[in-house]
């Protein structure tokens, strides 16, 4: 691991190389990337702004059911005069 891909000149930017070299290797099976494109081929993945939707819909209705509720509750809870 004591490979410097960096400019010897780069001083400026060496510690952050040397943090990035003393990184732990990750490293991922054989097969993966394969499987990656089956699965994107597939269409077996999941968007996570569809699974958040039902989430930011209630955000909305809530608020809006709340006001409308208030104002039929003022109207019917003060007569007119």
């Amino acid at each position: 691991m004591g490979n410097n891909i960096y400019n010897n000149r780069d001083v400026k930017n060496s510690e952050i190389v040397k943090l990035l070299n003393e990184l732990p290797k990750i490293s991922a099976p054989s097969n993966f990337e394969y499987n990656l494109m089956v699965k994107i081929k597939n269409g077996e993945f999941e968007i996570r702004d569809e699974k958040n939707r039902s989430r930011r819909i209630a955000w909305i209705v809530t608020p809006a059911f709340g006001v409308a509720l208030s104002a039929l509750l003022f109207f019917w809870l003060i007569p007119p005069s």
